[in-house]
C-alpha cells in the first residue's frame, strides 16, 4: 500500500487547531468508487467545512491533516478527541477485500503508535449515539453490504482482540451526595449528572456505581465541562 501526504493548507478545511487525540474514529466516504486521490482533490478544491485526517482506498492511503491537528469529521466533541480515518467505498468484493485490509493496516499503525487498544477505536455511528452531535451511522451500512461489522474490523485490526461496540460505554466510578456521577470516558475524567429518578431507573436496569453503561442509554447523561 502506497502512503501519500497531500496536506491541506491551513484555512481550507484545516483549522490548524492542536489536537491531543484519545482515539481513532472510523468513517466511510459514501461515494462509491471514489479513490483516496479523488477525495483529496475534493477537499482541496473548495471550502467544504468538513475534512478527515486520512483516506484509504484499495491501493493507497492519502493523509490530508496531521494527527496532531483537529479535523472536522464528527461533531465538535469528537473532532477534539479523535483522529479520523475515511474508508473509501468499494463497488466490488475484490475492491472491498483490498480496502478492508488496507484500512485495518492503517488503523493498526495509528493505534500502535499511540498505544491504543480496541476500546479506543470507534465508528462514526457509535460517536453519534454517544455524543449526539451528528446523525451519521457509518461505516455500519457499508460493512454490512459486504457481510462485515465494526466488531469484525476491530478484531481484524487488533489480530483477534475486540470489544462489543454497542455495549462498552463509559465506566461509572462513583456517585456523590448531590447525585453527580463521576466517570472515565476515553481516558478523560468527565462529570455527568443524572436526576435521582433517572439514576433509580438505571440501577433497576442493572447499572451499578462501578459498571458499564450501554451506548443506548448514554443520551440521558448531561455533560458538565470542567
Amino acid at each position: 500500500m502506497e502512503v501519500k501526504y497531500d496536506w491541506l493548507p491551513v484555512g481550507l478545511n484545516r483549522p490548524g487547531t492542536p489536537l491531543q487525540a484519545v482515539g481513532l474514529a472510523v468513517h466511510e466516504t459514501a461515494t462509491p468508487g471514489a479513490t483516496d486521490e479523488n477525495e483529496s482533490r475534493y477537499f482541496h478544491n473548495a471550502d467544504r467545512q468538513a475534512s478527515a485526517h486520512c483516506f484509504v482506498d484499495w491501493d493507497s492511503v492519502t493523509w490530508l491533516i496531521p494527527e496532531n491537528e483537529v479535523a472536522w469529521h464528527a461533531g465538535a466533541t469528537a473532532n477534539h478527541r479523535f483522529i479520523s480515518m475515511e474508508i473509501c467505498h468499494a463497488t466490488t468484493p475484490g475492491q472491498f477485500a483490498a480496502v478492508w485490509d488496507n484500512a485495518c493496516a492503517v488503523a493498526r499503525d495509528i493505534c500502535t503508535r499511540h498505544g491504543w487498544g480496541p476500546d479506543r477505536m470507534w465508528s462514526h455511528a457509535r460517536i453519534s449515539r454517544v455524543f449526539g452531535e451528528t446523525d451519521h451511522t457509518d461505516p455500519e451500512g457499508y460493512f454490512k453490504e459486504f457481510g462485515k461489522t465494526m466488531d469484525d474490523f476491530i478484531r481484524d485490526t487488533f489480530n483477534g482482540s475486540s470489544i462489543n461496540g454497542g455495549d462498552d460505554g463509559m465506566l461509572i466510578m462513583a456517585t456523590d451526595s448531590k447525585g453527580w456521577v463521576w466517570a472515565v470516558h476515553l481516558g478523560i475524567r468527565t462529570k455527568y449528572h443524572l436526576s435521582p429518578p433517572m439514576w433509580t431507573l438505571y440501577k433497576s436496569a442493572g447499572v451499578k456505581d462501578v459498571g458499564k453503561v450501554p451506548d443506548s442509554l448514554l443520551a440521558n447523561f448531561k455533560t458538565v465541562t470542567e
